[in-house]
């Protein structure tokens, strides 16, 4: 993955870059990946998803957490694409700011999420997400995160 823009990254793509794996990856497909810029990244939360039986029972929405969570693993994947070191290192957030969750995400829904780079200094970067339904925004933050060496 040496070219600075990545387009149209599957799930083995997207293994390649962060650690998670089902039950705890939410992002299906990575669009685009601008190194050192931005990435966008897609999710869609089948109906048959474990969580929606207990949030909530009578009106199942997607959780807010699990919601910025895949933003960050979008976020994660572009850094990870950006240091270069794939295998080597992860990508473990410090902490997460400015939350807003705007819109509901119901079962079904595929959520778009644009995140970009922020700051980047010292291996500690820090970015911001957005996830979309549409034409609707239904969550932001901001991330921290920073790169530290694999376990062995």
């Amino acid at each position: 993955m040496t070219e600075s823009i990545l387009k149209n990254l599957g799930r083995l793509d997207i293994e390649k870059l962060i650690p998670h794996r089902p039950p705890f990856l939410f992002v299906d497909t990575i669009h685009e990946i601008v190194k050192d810029q931005s990435a966008v990244g897609e999710k869609t939360f089948p109906r048959s998803e474990a969580f929606y039986a207990g949030h909530f029972p009578q009106e199942p929405v997607t959780p807010g957490v699990i919601i910025v969570e895949a933003m960050a693993q979008v976020a994660c994947c572009m850094a990870a694409a950006s240091i270069g070191h794939i295998g080597d290192k992860v990508v473990y957030f410090l902490s997460i700011d400015e939350v807003k969750f705007r819109q509901k995400v119901l079962p079904g829904d595929t959520i778009t999420m644009k995140t970009k780079k922020l700051q980047a200094r010292g291996g500690i970067w820090k970015m911001s997400g957005e996830a979309w339904v549409g034409d609707k925004l239904c969550a932001e933050a901001t991330f921290v995160a920073m790169a530290a060496d694999a376990p062995k």
